[in-house]
């Protein structure tokens, strides 16, 4: 009795044991490709794996190439897996990437362009947690080479919506900026995003600024462009000849239809203010400026900055404001008794009027008095 009882024990661990190696050699080679069919599906299609290796419930591929001229690369991508998962080919939950490297170039012509990367729709990760380490990507612009870094990690919800904790920064010359970022990610393609940034700067030929801060947030839904908001502080801006201090951007919209409202102090002229709002229609983009002063002088000073600072775009050609306009325009406020002056420019670029109006207070009454920059106009 029994011997006849260990025969299908016997059978019994047979089968398992055949049905254990057979499943792991027929999913071996899954595995092998998990790394490589991952960045394919990511637009990566000339991904290669160099090396491969399961340790402490991880399949660890490493020395991973994005691209033919190994321009773009990853260090290591380490998927949690025990062995059964291996047996049943089951999805891993978790990934880790360690070192990825990514090359990439930018034009207002062509756009963004990563090395290696074909130009199409990002899939939803499949995974429930996943952790970036030593992120770099370096990006070639016309403004000169500019190199970011990023660390996070993705948490996937009760609702499959993957949520995001991530720090970007980088410094060089051009653009220095450290930020931290909480995002959302859904199935069916919304996003939501939001930015603190803790420190920046710019450096480019036309516009530098320093000590910036504040917050961006973005929100994708339905539409073409994601609606954008966000305030920005500066300690420092500087555009053309002209430096503001103490400035405040705050802005709305989306990249196509947007409103931009920005103040601050004018670093060359004690006690001037400007407040610039800019709004971007259908119609095309309107601008309107108030600057204040309480001198005549210092007010045309500046005219004559914001001329030389446009020697490059030729915004401003439809103000007129020539030395001679300048100077006729300096003799009209001298002519009048004014407690502060208001110089309003508004218009489209190209198209652009102004005037300034003399403020004065006077038994209790508030008298205005208009000196137009067109010469022609009363």
């Amino acid at each position: 009795m029994a011997k006849q009882k260990s025969i299908p024990v016997f059978l019994v661990s047979a089968l398992a044991i055949a049905l254990v190696a057979g499943g792991y050699f027929l999913t071996r080679g899954a595995f092998d490709r998990r790394a490589q069919d991952l960045l394919h599906s990511y637009g990566f299609e000339q991904a290669v794996t160099g090396t491969k290796d399961h340790q402490k419930g991880m399949m660890i591929y490493g020395d991973i190439t994005l691209d033919e001229d190994h321009f773009s690369t990853i260090k290591a991508i380490r998927f949690k897996t025990g062995y059964l998962d291996r047996i049943l080919n089951k999805q891993p939950q978790d990934i880790v990437i360690d070192g990825i490297k990514l090359i990439a170039d930018y034009t207002p012509e062509t756009g963004f362009h990563i090395s290696g990367r074909e130009n199409r729709p990002l899939p939803f990760p499949p995974y429930q947690n996943i952790t970036l380490h030593g992120g770099q990507i370096d990006i070639d612009t016309p403004a000169g080479g500019l190199r970011f870094q990023a660390k996070g990690i993705a948490q996937q919800q009760t609702d499959r919506a993957l949520k995001i904790n991530a720090a970007l920064w980088g410094i060089q010359n051009q653009l220095k900026i450290e930020t931290t970022w909480d995002a959302t990610l859904y199935p069916d393609g919304r996003w939501s995003a939001e930015a603190t940034i803790e420190n920046g700067g710019l450096n480019l030929e036309r516009i530098q600024a320093s000590r910036v801060s504040g917050w961006v947030a973005l929100d994708k839904t339905e539409n073409a462009f994601p609606a954008i908001s966000g305030q920005l502080d500066s300690g420092k801006i500087t555009i053309g000849a002209i430096n503001f201090m103490n400035s405040r951007l705050t802005f709305e919209g989306t990249a196509a239809l947007y409103k931009i409202i920005a103040k601050g102090e004018i670093a060359e002229f004690p006690g001037m203010t400007a407040l610039i709002d800019l709004e971007n229609t259908v119609t095309g983009l309107q601008i309107k400026a108030s600057i204040d002063s309480t001198s005549a002088d210092d007010l045309v000073a500046f005219l004559a900055l914001l001329q030389n600072s446009d020697q490059d775009t030729g915004y401003l050609t439809s103000l007129l404001l020539t030395p001679g306009n300048i100077e006729r325009l300096r003799k009209d406020l001298r002519q009048l008794s004014y407690d502060r002056l208001e110089l309003q420019i508004y218009g489209a670029p190209y198209d652009l009027a102004g005037k300034v109006i003399a403020h004065r207070l006077k038994n209790g009454i508030t008298h205005k008095y208009v000196v137009s920059l067109d010469p022609g106009t009363p």
